[in-house]
């Protein structure tokens, strides 16, 4: 959640039309570098995300809850982190199963 106090008393109606906008500018950059940030943490590329999210539809519900990491703000950057973690669960899966044979 962004905060920002205006108060349009003495500036204009154009001025705090600016300064909010200049407010969600630096919001979605700071969005884009912790996804970018999250991306990286994952080792994975973004096409590789997209393809797992591609052949599993119940990730791409509207009302699929994504979990919610501590210092993580952006559902993006916590959506490629849960999904790196179910790429992880899967190979694991395969890996003991190949193990107990």
């Amino acid at each position: 959640m962004n905060f920002l106090s205006i108060e349009t008393s003495g500036e204009g109606e154009l001025n705090a039309h600016s300064r909010v906008q200049m407010a969600l500018g630096e919001a979605r950059a700071a969005a884009r570098n912790e996804f970018d940030a999250a991306l990286a943490r994952t080792g994975r590329r973004l096409d590789d995300i997209r393809d797992y999210v591609e052949d599993h539809p119940e990730l791409r519900r509207p009302f699929y809850r994504v979990p919610r990491r501590p210092g993580v703000a952006g559902v993006a950057a916590s959506f490629v982190l849960h999904v790196n973690d179910l790429i992880g669960r899967r190979r694991r899966r395969v890996f003991l199963r190949g193990a107990r044979q």
